[in-house]
């Protein structure tokens, strides 16, 4: 990777295929939309109350509790249709780094239980984070330095500081709620983190947190209020020092 990101050289680079990129982007967030109002039309029938609570997006642990119940009632008659969609919108919504896979892990957690929640979530987290590496790399490039001028430099400043390191700083990022996945997803093939390095750590990393998620999930629907309390912080920000340890005990010094 390289210590100095040239943004005016990157912004001279995509200049050409800005537009283009754009409408391809445009174009395959569409037929997103369209495979997911596909799936909502061949969706089993809900009474009209169901479907008032389906077609809305939760934003608290009560509406979760109550799309829980509702998804709950007939996921075992339709698992596949369930899971199928379930997989989809992750990975759609991580790949376009569209806010909602936290929730969605929280409602894994109460339809499929701990172990099975943990193995679909982590591989969607995965591959969506993936895809939106790839996605990023191959169109979104001209589009993110852009509009993130400023958080990029910094990001570049601190992958430069830990280079000699980087998957353990990778790892730490991933495992505390420091930088938003979102911003690591888009930002990674920019700053030159390979693709190896960042599939490990997505995979790794992630598991804490959706461990949190996931569990409050299982719990659902015994509690009317969930989310992050200071015992699952103070878990993630452990988990976090512990990954970098690697990086401050072999840190090199700077020569003046």
């Amino acid at each position: 990777m390289s210590d100095d990101l040239n943004l005016e050289k990157i912004k001279a680079e995509t200049e050409q295929s800005l537009s283009r990129n754009k409408r391809i982007l445009s174009a395959l967030f569409i037929l997103g939309i369209f495979a997911f109002i596909c799936f909502i039309y061949f969706a089993p029938e809900f009474t009209s109350a169901e479907k008032q609570i389906i077609f809305k997006f939760p934003r608290s642990a009560q509406q979760i509790y109550e799309l829980s119940k509702v998804i709950l009632g007939y996921t075992q008659n339709s698992y596949y249709y369930v899971i199928s969609l379930f997989c989809f919108l992750y990975v759609f919504l991580q790949s376009f780094a569209i806010p909602g896979p936290l929730i969605l892990s929280i409602l894994g957690g109460a339809l499929f239980g701990f172990w099975k929640a943990m193995l679909v979530v982590t591989t969607c987290a995965t591959l969506g984070a993936t895809l939106c590496y790839i996605l990023s790399e191959t169109l979104g490039k001209g589009i993110i330095i852009r509009k993130f001028p400023g958080p990029l430099m910094k990001a570049n400043n601190l992958i430069n500081e830990h280079k000699h390191h980087l998957f353990f700083y990778l790892l730490f990022l991933r495992v505390t709620p420091i930088v938003p996945n979102w911003l690591i997803n888009i930002s990674s093939p920019i700053l030159g983190i390979s693709l190896k390095y960042f599939i490990t750590a997505t995979f790794l990393g992630l598991i804490p947190g959706n461990c949190i998620h996931i569990n409050a999930g299982t719990m659902i629907s015994s509690m009317q209020e969930v989310g992050l309390n200071l015992n699952s912080i103070l878990i993630l920000l452990v988990l976090g020092v512990l990954a970098l340890i690697p990086t401050l005990i072999f840190k090199k010094p700077k020569v003046n």
